[in-house]
């Protein structure tokens, strides 16, 4: 498996490009830990984000890192035993997740777009009906430790889209 490991100093934001906290995730999760063994990790996420980044990038480490990984529905077994609760709904699923689901990446029209927003993303009533923040509690309450990760607005200067 390819490492990326931080940089011992970060003079800028490029230098951040090749390494951020999917990788250094990734990197915890993956180190020294056998394919059929990472269901086993005591990770779980609380995610407030709507898109499938974090998926994806879970499923491609996966992939790419063990030989094993060729089986998708081993994959698939492997990434379900990590529990993953995003708070307000998310958008469609990936295409391993389900016969309909979209590549991650893929455009869309704005009208699939907004299908899609209107029948999973969720309102903070809508999801306390669906229990998910109940879900997320759990889990939290079960953790040995709690980590809260985000965008940190402070060191970006520029943003490229």
């Amino acid at each position: 498996m390819k490492k990326l490991h931080k940089p011992d100093s970060v003079d800028n934001d490029n230098d951040l490009n090749d390494y951020n906290w999917y990788a250094y995730l990734l990197d915890k999760l993956l180190d020294d830990c056998d394919f059929n063994q990472i269901h086993k990790n005591k990770l779980s996420i609380i995610s407030y984000n709507y898109d499938r980044s974090l998926e994806t990038a879970l499923f491609n480490a996966i992939i790419d890192s063990y030989e094993d990984a060729e089986n998708i529905d081993d994959c698939k077994s492997e990434l379900n035993g990590i529990p993953i609760v995003h708070m307000y709904g998310r958008l469609d699923p990936l295409p391993w997740e389900s016969e309909d689901g979209r590549e991650y990446g893929d455009l869309c029209s704005s009208e699939k777009l907004s299908g899609i927003a209107n029948k999973n993303i969720k309102l903070i009533q809508e999801a306390r009906k669906e229990k998910i923040p109940s879900d997320a509690n759990k889990l939290i309450k079960s953790a040995e430790r709690v980590y809260f990760l985000g965008l940190d607005l402070t060191r970006r200067k520029t943003w490229n889209y």
